[in-house]
């Protein structure tokens, strides 16, 4: 049975959610193969950024004789690289699964539904804290330090320490789902404390530099803190410079403590899985209900999904959340920018970057995307309305548009204020951005069409782990480098204003027969569904 179980988790993590039946083998493989490379490509980049810091500090650490401290300090920026990339879908992964009652109701202990769940967790902490795990070795290993002991430390280091991650995860799932069962409104409260944390993860990632220099500076005072208050990082380290005794004893602390929260996760899971304390009944009063277009009814329904869903939220409308922060930094630190500006070329290449800025915060924001596979199977219900299918590809977009456009419009006229650049540049800047927007919206959209998976059972799947989504983040972004790189090309002959311009015609082509595309190619695709 748990063999059943562990298959079927591994299957759900890599399916690529762009499927249409078992007769397109074909697009699939080659889909899995174009995932495959996207994510050799984000990891690789990490990797080698991960390694140049890992060499940097090295030499720093072995000289003054602190080496284990060298791979305690790694694995922080591992453990907090993967709770970063699995802190956001412990909750939803493990307590709100499509299929979890399904699975409940057969003759399968729910701790064992647990241990899979949290397999699943395990696998993407394991990829995330890879990157800097391999290059953190490697570093020792080029530097001198390659041995049968520090070999084998490593083999177990890598594995055992996304447990860590794992369990700090576990917790903040386990305490979200704990509150989310007592009182309502639960998805908001989730959003702000995710967003909390993202803003917190991001001011410590910020100030990595300054920490590193610290803790050189500072190395035996830093190295009695973590010997005395964060013991199980002196015997990672300890046993990652060959020390076999320490790597045993962080081993033993890391699966004590494992066990210990599967444990309680393991006891308290069926409750949480299976009441909703939060439900609140409203007495009911007669009122008169508004009528509405099919076109206003469509937008509203799409909103509330989207305001249903924590993970859709923070994965496809974060860059929302940069623009206005982008917007707030550059009041806050205009003399700073400004410096920027003057170093990249002058005040005359604002309106330039202003554009790629901003049109990179907006590819963060993937509404569009994901927007058919979260159907699922209401899809034929939504299709059996009285309405066409293009006014319902239509609301997607116009989703995008107001999670997007509304907050660019302002941030960007808001820098453009605050620099002031002038009227016709600061403009042309703006239609720029807003066509760009509604291109990366129509184009997530097609993406959508093309890559559907109506039978996820967990929409961090769809969300997150879909070709789609990859597709509609890393196209568009590739796109802002080539245009950046086109002018590059030809700046001696053209001023930035006017190859904003060019730039806005010809997006604004493209946005015209992505729509012709929707409408012809993209309603029929919707109908084969």
């Amino acid at each position: 049975m748990l063999k059943a179980l562990l298959k079927k988790q591994i299957n759900e993590l890599l399916a690529q959610m762009l499927r249409k039946g078992a007769s397109n083998k074909n697009a699939s493989n080659k889909s899995m193969l174009l995932y495959g490379l996207l994510f050799i490509y984000l990891f690789g980049v990490m990797g080698v950024m991960f390694y140049n810091v890992a060499f940097s500090v090295y030499h720093p650490f072995a000289a003054k004789g602190f080496l284990w401290l060298y791979f305690a300090v790694m694995a922080i920026f591992a453990t907090a690289i993967g709770i970063v990339g699995s802190v956001f879908t412990a909750y939803s992964a493990l307590y709100q699964a499509k299929d979890n009652e399904l699975l409940l109701s057969m003759p399968i202990p729910p701790s064992k539904i647990l241990f899979v769940r949290m397999v699943g967790i395990y696998i993407m902490a394991f990829a995330f804290e890879a990157v800097v795990t391999i290059p953190a070795f490697i570093v020792h290993f080029i530097c001198g330090g390659a041995n049968i002991a520090s070999c084998v430390a490593a083999a177990v280091i890598l594995f055992v320490l996304p447990l860590f991650a794992l369990l700090l995860s576990g917790i903040l799932g386990y305490l979200i789902a704990l509150v989310s069962s007592k009182i309502k409104r639960k998805n908001i409260i989730s959003v702000i404390l995710s967003l909390a944390f993202i803003v917190g993860y991001y001011f410590v990632y910020s100030q990595m530099s300054s920490y590193l220099q610290v803790i050189l500076l500072n190395t035996e005072k830093v190295s009695n803190t973590i010997r005395t208050a964060v013991y199980p990082l002196y015997a990672m380290g300890n046993g990652a410079c060959g020390d076999i005794l320490s790597l045993f004893v962080f081993v033993l602390i890391i699966g004590v403590l494992f066990a210990l929260e599967y444990a309680v996760l393991a006891r308290n899971f069926l409750k949480l899985t299976t009441t909703n304390k939060g439900t609140v009944y409203k007495k009911y009063r007669e009122k008169i209900v508004k009528a509405a277009s099919p076109s206003a009814a469509l937008l509203r329904k799409e909103l509330k999904r989207l305001a249903s869903s924590p993970v859709y939220m923070l994965n496809c409308a974060l860059g929302s959340v940069f623009m206005i922060a982008a917007a707030v930094f550059a009041i806050v630190k205009r003399e700073n920018v400004v410096m920027l500006f003057e170093a990249a070329g002058g005040r005359k290449m604002m309106p330039l970057i202003l554009c790629a800025a901003f049109a990179v915060f907006s590819t963060m924001n993937t509404v569009t995307a994901p927007s058919i596979s979260l159907e699922g199977k209401t899809l034929a219900v939504t299709r059996a309305l009285p309405i066409s299918s293009w006014q319902m590809l239509k609301a997607k977009l116009e989703l995008h548009l107001l999670i997007t456009a509304v907050p660019l419009l302002l941030s960007v006229t808001v820098v453009a204020l605050v620099f002031r650049i002038d009227l016709f540049s600061g403009i042309a800047a703006i239609v720029c951005c807003m066509l760009f927007v509604l291109l990366c919206a129509a184009f997530g959209l097609l993406m959508s069409l093309k890559m559907p998976n109506l039978d996820w059972t967990n929409e961090v799947v769809v969300v997150k782990q879909s070709m789609s989504v990859m597709l509609a983040i890393f196209v568009p972004w590739i796109f802002v480098v080539v245009l950046g790189g086109a002018y590059a090309l030809i700046s001696h002959i053209i001023s930035p204003t006017v190859y904003v311009c060019i730039a806005a015609v010809l997006i604004g082509v493209l946005d015209a027969i992505m729509l012709h595309t929707l409408k012809t190619k993209g309603t029929k695709m919707l109908e084969a569904l």
